[in-house]
């Protein structure tokens, strides 16, 4: 299991690895760390280099994203969002 800046990385066997993003993780570690991504760039990154075959992304469930989770949804993410 790899875990960095409230990501997770399950690797279970070649073909058959999880990614698992907390997104205020994710967040609160690149504001702290003053680091700035791409959530898109990233997970076609873990996709390539471990080969995930399934991605889930925690989050709350804010109006204003629902662009962003259309777009992840489209990119094969499942989305499990909690209400705020």
């Amino acid at each position: 299991m790899v875990w960095c800046l409230g990501i997770m990385i399950k690797i279970m066997h070649k073909n058959k690895n999880v990614l698992y993003i907390d997104a205020a993780n994710l967040m609160i570690t690149a504001k702290e760390f003053r680091l700035e991504y791409d959530l898109f760039q990233l997970l076609l990154y873990f996709k390539d280099k471990y080969r995930i075959n399934k991605c889930y992304y925690f989050s709350g469930n804010f109006s204003k994203q629902k662009k962003d989770f259309d777009l992840l949804q489209k990119y094969g993410v499942d989305l499990i969002l909690k209400e705020v």
